[in-house]
């Protein structure tokens, strides 16, 4: 046998369930059928509703707190020893268990319970594997542990905090505030996106002059598919395409979780995946700008003997190594080899298009020696300097 013991009940009374915030060396597993309340567990308050699903392992940290004195909650406590079975999960879940599956859910904790009761482990081994394949049946690819719109209501700040495993996504319909993501505030305005993946640091401040619409989800991501999700924070503004489309999505998934409806994974998806998309298009506008503004600056400083990598990240305040990546990946060549084309094209032109000597234009283009100018000019354009300025001018004398 894998389990050293199992106990299933069903609560009916507040007074059985409030607990300070404590550790066990059980695994518990708490599902409301009728109740209103908080759950504490994983640096988060999870609110008590009908339906709601707890799952504990062992050194936990929770807490739980019912508003009411009347309640209906299965709970189940379990221990397994070291040859485990490979159904219990390895970490702590809270879920909306699915709508077709929570009569099944209920009769298989009245099982478990009278399995319990009459002390008949191997039978209640058997029930707690299909209490399991329910729960891993609701969660599917997602666990959904908020899903709400903030709205006519004065929101507190949410002070510094990070999410073990949750990924938190807001989208302001209207409102403004700042947001510190990491050690970077960020504003957001109408119409703005906040990313935050789990583990982020993060800190939300709310403006309190101007009326706050927000959508909120708070959600674990249980079985990867093939949707690149972004592994850094993120808050901006969206355009009108995007911004539309993000709020329809959370609008669906918020009306059916305060309903207590299964959330179809596919609503998930495409969330994830238009937030790949608005991820992707201002990650590669914020490399075209970088690209752009090192292109001005070359343009301005070409003559500068000193022009080089360092200098021109240094004025652009970007890293050294991201500025070379990024340049290389956007126009295909390296910034030292634009550096090069840039002062040859400048030469170029002074050379058909000036007196000036040789030496005096290969100085001007920032060159400090006069042969390593010629040697590029002859690599470039297969022609000497010389033969470049003769050219020019017999062409001026037709």
């Amino acid at each position: 046998m894998f389990f050293e013991y199992i106990r299933a009940n069903k609560l009916e009374c507040s007074r059985c369930l409030n607990c300070a915030l404590h550790t066990s060396a059980q695994y518990h597993i708490y599902y409301f059928a009728k109740g209103t309340g908080e759950f504490f567990f994983m640096g988060n308050y999870e609110d008590i509703t009908a339906n709601r699903l707890f799952y504990i392992i062992p050194g936990t940290p929770y807490s739980i707190k019912c508003f009411e004195p009347d309640v209906k909650c299965f709970h189940v406590a379990f221990q397994i020893n070291a040859n485990g079975p490979d159904f219990i999960w390895k970490y702590p879940l809270f879920t909306v268990p699915a709508v077709e599956k929570r009569k099944d859910l209920e009769n298989i904790f009245i099982r478990l319970s009278v399995a319990s009761l009459v002390e008949n482990t191997a039978l209640a081994e058997r029930i707690i594997e299909r209490l399991f394949e329910c729960i891993d049946y609701s969660t599917q690819s997602y666990s959904i542990d908020l899903a709400t719109r903030n709205f006519g209501r004065e929101l507190k700040n949410i002070p510094k905090h990070t999410h073990i495993d949750e990924y938190q996504i807001d989208f302001f319909k209207s409102g403004s505030g700042l947001i510190l993501i990491n050690d970077k505030w960020i504003s957001y305005a109408d119409g703005s996106l906040c990313f935050i993946p789990p583990s982020i640091p993060h800190e939300i401040i709310f403006n309190k002059d101007c009326n706050i619409d927000n959508y909120s989800i708070k959600c674990k991501v249980l079985k990867h598919k093939n949707i690149k999700i972004p592994a850094s924070g993120f808050a901006l503004q969206l355009n009108t395409q995007y911004a539309s489309m993000i709020q329809k999505i959370m609008m669906n998934i918020a009306g059916e979780f305060i309903m207590g409806e299964t959330i179809d994974d596919g609503l998930l998806d495409q969330l994830f995946s238009i937030i790949s998309m608005v991820n992707n298009d201002t990650d590669n506008q914020e490399k075209s700008s970088i690209v752009d503004s090192a292109v001005d600056y070359i343009k301005t400083k070409y003559g500068d003997k000193d022009l080089r990598l360092i200098n021109i990240s240094d004025a652009l305040d970007v890293s050294p190594e991201h500025l070379s990546r990024v340049f290389h990946s956007q126009t295909g060549i390296t910034l030292s080899t634009y550096i090069t084309k840039c002062r040859l094209n400048h030469g170029l032109l002074m050379l058909k298009n000036s007196d000036l000597p040789i030496k005096e234009i290969a100085d001007k283009c920032g060159f400090s020696n006069v042969s390593y100018f010629a040697s590029q000019i002859k690599k470039f354009y297969k022609m000497t300097p010389k033969e470049i300025r003769n050219s020019s001018q017999r062409t001026v004398n037709r």
